[in-house]
Parts: C-alpha cells; structure tokens; sequence
C-alpha cells in the first residue's frame, strides 16, 4: 500500500524524466526509482504497460511520489517532463474521463492531443510496434510499412493527377471526370474514376 505524503515531502523528492526509446520498462521499474516523481512520458509507459498486460498494478504501486492504491494520480502530482506520444506522435489521454492529455510540462504547450487513450491505443494499427519503442526501446519509425505503401499510392494520385490535367482532363478508361459522394466532403466533388478510386482507398481509415 502506498503511503500518505504530504505535498513539501513530495516537493522535494527528485523527478525522473526519461528519454522516450531509450530507458525502457525494466530500467525504469528498478525498485531505485520508487520515491522518483515520474514524468508524463513514464506515466504513460506505466499505463499502458498495465493495459497491455505487460506489468502489474501491485508492481506499478511501487512508484509512491505518484500513486495512491490502485495506480491512481495523486491529487498533488504536478504534470512535468516529457509528453507520452502515441504512434502519430500526439500526447495519450488518460483512461479516468477527465479528459486529461499526458502532454507533460507547461512547455509542452504546442503538443497535440490524441484520440487514444492509454487503454484504446491498442487499437491503433501500429500499436505493436510503437509498443515495441515504448516499453523496450525498439527501433520505430512513426511511418509504418502500410503507411508507406499509402504515401506511394498518393504519389502515385498526385501524378495521375497532373498527367489528366496535361490531357484536359480526360480519361478514356472512365469516360472523363466523374462526381464521387464520398469524397464530396474532402472537397473532391469531381475526378476520373481510377483517381477516386485510390483516394477512396487512401483515405477510407479516415472516413
């Protein structure tokens, strides 16, 4: 069980901010560390190593500057340090409906919020990777290998693009431009159909 702690003793214990994709979960879980004030970026890897199975609440208890039972923030825990980014690289929102964003310190103004949670960002498709990073320091690249193949077929968009506006806009397999109704709204009201058809594709996770 995790003690009572007065705010000035709190104060004064020492903050530990750890360089994301370097200290990974075992080093910062060294007992060592369990009067440290973890960052934003440590909180993150603590919940979401929770929700992933990878670490226990008993275990993750262990960091008292921070937690009360249950890994629950201490009411006078004071965000600082790093944000904990999610594999877009936007700041992970906490999973207790306070809406709260683990952006870090007030220098991290500018840090967007994401869309996941610590417990939903499993969902995202580059999760195992990203988790990969996160908890064990492994190679990752916020640009996956689907990624990739999407940023070429929006090469391959763009150029198609320019040849049929070199051709007057014609285009004799689609019998010229065409409305498409699901890409009214990204303001694409007309395009020849073989272009429709990989934007639609580029961009159906976002539709």
């Amino acid at each position: 069980m995790t003690p009572l702690l007065h705010k000035d003793v709190a104060d004064r214990r020492p903050k530990l901010d750890p360089e994301p994709g370097v200290v990974t979960l075992g080093d910062l879980t060294d007992d060592k560390h369990k009067q440290h004030c973890i960052s934003d970026h440590a909180l993150g890897m603590v919940y979401v190593a929770i929700h992933g199975g990878r670490l226990s609440k008993k275990k993750a208890d262990m960091f008292e500057t921070c937690f009360v039972r249950g890994v629950k923030i201490r009411k006078l825990h004071v965000p600082h340090g790093r944000p904990c980014l999610d594999p877009d690289g936007r700041a992970l929102l906490l999973d207790d409906n306070t809406g709260r964003a683990l952006t870090g310190g007030a220098e991290n103004g500018n840090v967007l919020t994401s869309q996941y949670t610590v417990r939903t960002v499993s969902s995202h498709p580059r999760y195992k990777k990203w988790l990969g990073y996160l908890l064990h320091g492994k190679h990752f690249e916020r640009v996956s290998v689907e990624d990739n193949a999407r940023v070429e077929d929006d090469d391959s968009v763009e150029d198609n693009a320019s040849d049929v506006a070199d051709a007057g806009g014609s285009d004799s397999e689609s019998g010229g431009d065409i409305p498409h109704a699901d890409l009214q709204e990204f303001g694409f009201q007309y395009m020849n159909r073989p272009m429709a058809r990989r934007l639609t594709n580029l961009l159906k996770p976002y539709l």
